[in-house]
């Protein structure tokens, strides 16, 4: 629901979002998925990638305290924006000015130094890591969350879904850790957070706060699956694969069949796998994870459009991850 995706014409909500994980379960989304980093204080935060453009630099995510990672976010907001704050500190100071003559508070809309300001951010991003690899996707630009090209809201931490959002919302925490696939050995150079430091962090939050929530956990990171599985019992754990799409010299990430395995070796609840193998043969291949045990669940850009969503509910696919929520959900219903 909340992809950030330039080469689409509605405005869209800010990816990893209270307000997008709302949106997304008002239009029909049984669970919401959103993905869980470290900061560098130790608080799980909710993130997509290991690098945070939004910097207007190459920053790793785990060298960012909380405070830091907040500020970025918050330095969009009108209320945040220094330039106004300076404003009104100086008019509570000293009245009405000359130099402030005309002065009004700033709306909550954009106006032309708020736009300039994004922009100048957009252009430090375009020389950014993450901005040149979806450019090489051919993706039209970079999916950061920034005010004027998205509903830009504030980021939350993985505390705050669990206590703001009602418990009707449920999860999918996906914890990121790095995989050495092959267009993406750079990960492992930028992440510097122990795996069982992460996993433990996030469980500790899970553990106080969940309540009655439903939840379950999903990483493309197998060790983290198996820490997972291994650590609690509660919560069931989903390897997330590509299944050969992007080649990895982890041969448990290489494969449908090898994911399979390895989810049914660890007692994984099942497999989320990438969709393109799937929609080659969706019942023998959706049939082949069933028939070993395990549930079995599609991901990819091809999930936002209905063509490839219907051909594989009709296999038999237990649960769809897709950007396009009420369309998918409305598609899927008709059926």
């Amino acid at each position: 629901m909340g992809q950030n995706d330039p080469g689409r014409r509605q405005l869209q909500l800010g990816e990893n979002t209270v307000e997008s994980f709302m949106s997304a379960k008002a239009s029909g989304a049984s669970y919401i998925e959103f993905d869980v980093q470290l900061t560098k204080d130790d608080v799980p935060i909710i993130y997509h990638d290991f690098l945070m453009s939004e910097t207007g630099i190459d920053a790793p995510l785990h060298s960012l305290n909380l405070e830091q990672f907040m500020f970025i976010s918050q330095a969009q907001s009108a209320e945040g924006d220094p330039s106004s704050k300076a404003e009104r500190n100086y008019l509570e100071r000293n009245g009405n000015s000359p130099i402030f003559a005309g002065y009004r508070q700033r709306s909550h809309s954009l106006d032309i130094h708020e736009q300039a300001k994004a922009r100048g951010l957009i252009e430090r991003m375009q020389h950014t890591f993450e901005y040149k690899l979806n450019e090489n996707k051919g993706f039209d630009s970079y999916k950061g969350n920034i005010r004027s090209e998205y509903i830009q809201a504030s980021f939350a931490t993985l505390e705050t879904l669990l206590t703001k959002l009602p418990d009707s919302i449920e999860f999918d925490i996906e914890i990121k850790y790095p995989m050495l696939f092959e267009a993406h050995d750079w990960e492992m150079e930028t992440f510097g957070v122990e795996i069982n430091h992460l996993v433990n962090n996030v469980l500790d939050r899970v553990y106080r706060l969940a309540q009655n929530r439903t939840i379950f956990f999903s990483s493309f990171s197998p060790e983290v699956c198996i820490l997972l599985a291994r650590k609690q019992y509660v919560y069931p754990v989903y390897f997330l694969t590509e299944s050969g799409h992007i080649p990895s010299s982890d041969a448990r990430a290489d494969s449908l069949r090898e994911a399979v395995w390895f989810a049914k070796s660890w007692r994984l609840a099942g497999v989320i796998s990438r969709l393109q193998p799937l929609v080659v043969s969706p019942r023998r291949l959706i049939g082949r994870v069933q028939d070993a045990g395990l549930v079995c669940i599609s991901w990819g850009e091809l999930n936002d459009g209905p063509d490839d969503a219907v051909r594989q509910a009709e296999a038999g696919l237990d649960a769809i991850i897709t950007n396009s929520v009420r369309l998918i959900a409305q598609t899927l219903k008709k059926g």
